[in-house]
């Protein structure tokens, strides 16, 4: 009977290195691919809408992308590494072994979708006629919008994870969210129709929180698109009806970045990993 030498034990964690490797890039292709056929049925069904040019279409659709995917993308990442057995919770009880961090994991978790959107945006402004009339400060802002939507989105997955321990309803969690900014112009149709107006107290219009809180609003504001006024969204909200303006796409990314700080406090504030192992007991 022949032992394993070290020459054997070395080559045999070559070539596990080289197929973990492997599968990692493949995944990585993988996850390239379905992001960008997920993005081109986005801006189709965006065209249908009536904006300007391709352009804007686009750049809504990667907006409506990040909404979708990196949430997800976060509590995948959540759930492969808190998915405990119970011999692997003693493992990770012991104190030999350290608890992983959060902040570590969620940001690994959106790598792929960072890369795609970076090469996707750098495409758009290389090959889209429409590109050479958005000057470049407005092209930084919208990254900056980009980047407020994903920090924002993938921490309401992280939050909706540590709520259900559970990777579907985690997003199904921030799915809600989502639908919630993004939705909410339209659902003032039903106040204004019954009580006849939008205002608290006769006062205070409520017209400007449900756009500070919409990250779409952002990039209207950047690219000057009066989004509730096209043809085919203008009889679904009562916004053409009143006086409203815009805000600044800079204090809709400062709320996108004040709700990730909130969902990740009210993370740390009931435990991360402790909550989630007292659960699972």
């Amino acid at each position: 009977m022949r032992l394993n030498g070290p020459e054997d034990n070395s080559r045999c964690t070559g070539k596990s290195n080289h197929l973990v490797k492997q599968w990692t890039l493949q995944r990585f292709l993988l996850s390239v691919v379905t992001l960008a056929l997920l993005l081109l049925i986005i801006n189709q069904l965006l065209s249908h809408v009536g904006l300007r040019n391709s352009l804007d279409t686009m750049f809504l659709s990667q907006v409506l992308l990040v909404l979708i995917v990196s949430p997800y993308f976060s509590s995948r990442a959540l759930a492969n590494q808190f998915n405990f057995t119970s011999s692997d919770e003693l493992v990770t009880l012991s104190p030999i072994r350290s608890t992983p961090t959060l902040g570590p994991i969620v940001a690994r978790s959106q790598v792929t979708l960072m890369f795609f959107l970076a090469v996707s945006t750098l495409a758009m402004v290389l090959f889209n006629e429409s590109s050479r009339d958005v000057p470049f400060p407005k092209l930084l802002s919208y990254c900056g919008v980009l980047l407020a939507t994903v920090f924002s989105s993938s921490l309401i997955g992280v939050l909706g994870w540590r709520f259900f321990c559970n990777e579907i309803h985690a997003v199904q969690f921030a799915y809600a969210a989502s639908l919630l900014m993004i939705g909410g112009v339209f659902m003032l149709s039903l106040p204004n129709r019954y009580l006849g107006t939008l205002t608290v107290l006769g006062r205070f219009s409520v017209i400007p929180v449900f756009l500070y809180i919409n990250p779409l609003v952002a990039v209207c504001q950047i690219l000057d698109i009066d989004i509730f006024r096209v043809p085919h969204l203008y009889e679904l909200t009562p916004l053409p009806s009143y006086v409203y303006f815009y805000p600044k796409w800079y204090a809709v990314c400062g709320f996108q970045v004040l709700l990730g700080l909130c969902c990740l406090l009210m993370v740390s504030r009931f435990g991360f990993v402790e909550g989630f192992r007292r659960d699972k007991a």
